[in-house]
Formats: C-alpha cells, structure tokens, sequence
C-alpha cells in the first residue's frame, strides 16, 4: 500500500538519507529541503515543489520527476 502524503510539506526539512519509496508525494511542498540521497523509487512526485531543494545522489525514476516543480534544485 502507498503512503499518502498528498500535499505535504516538507519545507526546509532536512531529509537526507530517508526512504520515500512507494509513497505518494504528489502536491509536496519540498522547497529549500535537503532530500541528499533519498530512496524515491517508485514515488508519485507530480507537482511536487523542489525548487532551491538538495536531491543529489538521491534515487528515482526520470518518470517520477515528470511535473515536479524543480527551478534552482542542486540534482
């Protein structure tokens, strides 16, 4: 079962390291966050805001980034 965490937010909020599979993140709001490798695999990321967010070395799909808000994002 996905987790439902539709429009969370996760401003500012350091997340490095944490696992996010399979969970439903669409809407998020992850501005200015530190998401450093971060587990995203399977993840609905739709419409999520990252912009000035950390999600280097994090793992995805390209297809999971499909709509999210990225201006500015270090990836």
């Amino acid at each position: 079962e996905r987790t439902q965490l539709v429009k969370a937010s996760f401003v500012k909020v350091k997340a490095a390291g944490a696992s996010f599979r399979d969970a439903n993140l669409k809407d998020a709001k992850c501005q200015k966050g530190d998401f450093e490798s971060v587990n995203f695999l399977g993840a609905n990321l739709m419409k999520a805001n990252f912009t000035s967010a950390d999600i280097r070395g994090a793992q995805y799909e390209s297809e999971t980034l499909e709509g999210a808000i990225l201006e500015k994002t270090l990836l």
